[in-house]
């Protein structure tokens, strides 16, 4: 069973904070106290209400999701919370608390993704889930990695580094040639075209920021899956994909998409710590992953006092970055509060104005053209990301509204640029 996203963020909250606020308010809290649910139990039958959840100012209307969002109230809550464990006994709170924390986090994620806990690598962001997975590609130097010409520079990046350290080919095509005017068809037969024999890994985005095009992602894995059935074990294409712009908005699991890995950030529509992201990989698709950074996964602790290597831990465990972190050190293992908004999405958003079409309202009344705009009328809710997965639409266009917001209103930035 796949898990909504407002059960999603509300799961993991379960044990934050109760016993980190008994922490603080005694002088000498108990030592086997634990974390537990915030009070944050509010309705959200109103936008108000909702638009209430976060500190945003305002004197401006927030459209920057896409870069960074606001925490809401429940998140903040547990963020405070641990920093408050921390401060009163940081040791004791780091061992009482960060195996346990870390486990259910992906539990919570591996739930809301559709996969498996012990496939969930835990990440400090996008960036590094990207780097860590093709850093540790098992590449040869007769084989390619095949990404495309809208890509992120982090994605760029990653695999020219990669190409460094193995020998391999890095090969970047264009999917399609109007972004606006972009289809399935044409965007699946651009890739199969591009797939050569000795091709071990597409990179693609989900959603590209750039332009708010949504690759079809379920239709690209199933021609790739044609090819693969005549390649071997080694030989076969493993699909990449960039999921940061999805994550949280779009309702597809990993099992509707049939990729072999999605990496994701949790800092802009899910509304997530900043600092936190996921890499999840299909078992057989972890395999030969060489891995970069040592994990302090208390299974690979042990096989290294036997002084043998970590083969035993399963592959998400290994590939999370051990270390104590910004990510650990702001609550115990604040990557798990990326799960903990116990209030956002409880109760179904009002039934208002949609909020696309308020947010393209408000991008079209204001003359400014930065991310954050000065407010010529009152502000529309903080976000429509709370909304579950079964109430959002299917979108059956392979370019989402941001895409047609976007070219809608950007003559009338040139103009005010200008």
């Amino acid at each position: 069973m796949t898990m909504q996203r407002r059960d999603f963020l509300v799961r993991a909250s379960a044990v934050l904070g109760a016993a980190t606020s008994a922490r603080t308010a005694a002088a000498s809290p108990p030592a086997s106290a634990k974390p537990g649910v915030a009070e944050t139990d509010v309705s959200l039958s109103t936008w108000a209400a909702v638009r209430d959840q976060f500190s945003l100012s305002r004197d401006h209307i927030h459209m920057a999701m896409l870069l960074f969002a606001s925490h809401p109230k429940p998140v903040r809550d547990a963020i405070e919370q641990h920093r408050r464990g921390f401060d009163a006994n940081p040791v004791l709170y780091l061992h009482e608390n960060m195996e346990r924390c870390e486990r259910e986090a992906r539990a919570a994620a591996a739930s809301y993704v559709g996969g498996a806990a012990d496939e969930i690598a835990l990440t400090g962001n996008t960036t590094t889930g990207l780097a860590l997975l093709y850093g540790g590609l098992p590449l040869r130097k007769d084989q390619e990695i095949l990404t495309t010409t809208h890509d992120h520079y982090v994605t760029h990046e990653s695999l020219r580094l990669r190409a460094l350290h193995t020998g391999a080919a890095v090969r970047k095509i264009p999917l399609y040639a109007v972004p606006e005017k972009a289809s399935e068809d044409e965007i699946v037969g651009n890739l199969v075209k591009a797939v050569r024999p000795h091709t071990r890994a597409v990179a693609v985005t989900w959603v590209h920021s750039s332009t708010g095009v949504k690759l079809p992602i379920r239709k690209m894995s199933d021609a790739l899956g044609d090819l693969n059935r005549r390649r071997d074990a080694d030989d076969r294409v493993l699909l990449c994909v960039d999921g940061v712009h999805a994550f949280g908005v779009e309702r597809e699991t990993v099992g509707d998409l049939g990729c072999d890995f999605l990496v994701a950030g949790c800092h802009k529509w899910i509304f997530g710590p900043r600092g936190t992201g996921i890499v999840w990989g299909r078992a057989e698709a972890w395999k030969g992953n060489a891995g970069i950074i040592p994990c302090f996964d208390w299974g690979a602790l042990k096989a290294w006092m036997r002084g043998e290597p970590p083969d035993a831990v399963p592959a998400g465990p290994r590939t999370s970055p051990g270390g104590f972190s910004p990510t650990i050190t702001a609550g115990p293992c604040t990557r798990r509060s990326v799960f903990t908004s116990a209030s956002v999405g409880r109760a179904s958003p009002p039934a208002s104005t949609s909020w696309p079409s308020a947010a393209r309202t408000a991008w079209r009344s204001c003359p400014r053209s930065s991310c954050a705009r000065r407010a010529r009328r009152p502000s529309p809710p903080a976000s429509c990301a709370s909304r579950s997965r079964a109430s959002r639409p299917k979108r059956s266009s392979s370019v989402c509204w941001r895409a047609r917001s976007w070219r809608a209103t950007r003559p009338t930035l040139r103009r005010t640029r200008a």
